[in-house]
């Protein structure tokens, strides 16, 4: 989990997981449209007061360092409701593209999975762009 802060008083005011861990063997082979490929990000969450000040895109960015540059990994997933227009907008403008839809019957609704290639030497280090601190503690925090 990445969780940013704000510096100085440390409350959170947003937050994304990211798990990399491997889909299980007994899923790999299976049609299951709920099963996400790895890495995988999601429950990425900015307190209202604080929307529109960058912070998704500072954490989402830090996700995907994080996939690429400490895991080796060369794309990054991650799901989000059809309706959520602003969310799908974001991530799109940050170069994830839709790879799927499937209809969730328990919730009503159509999700969409997106991925985005990775390229490690690419990828920028948010840290010193932002001018945001990254601290060594688990969760990860950004003191923003």
């Amino acid at each position: 989990m990445i969780v940013a802060c704000k510096d100085g008083s440390g409350k959170v005011i947003g937050f994304a997981e990211l798990d990399g861990n491997p889909v299980p063997f007994s899923m790999i082979a299976t049609t299951d449209e709920t099963v996400a490929p790895r890495p995988y990000m999601c429950n990425v969450v900015v307190d209202k007061k604080w929307r529109r000040k960058g912070i998704a895109n500072t954490l989402i960015r830090e996700c995907e360092r994080v996939a690429a540059v400490e895991w080796n990994q060369e794309c990054i997933h991650l799901k989000v409701a059809g309706a959520n227009t602003a969310a799908i907008d974001l991530y799109k403008c940050l170069g994830y593209g839709e790879q799927s839809s499937h209809m969730d019957v328990n919730r009503g609704e159509t999700v969409l999975l997106f991925r985005k290639d990775l390229t490690p030497g690419k990828i920028e280090d948010i840290r010193e762009e932002c001018e945001i601190a990254l601290d060594d503690n688990y969760p990860k925090r950004l003191l923003i």
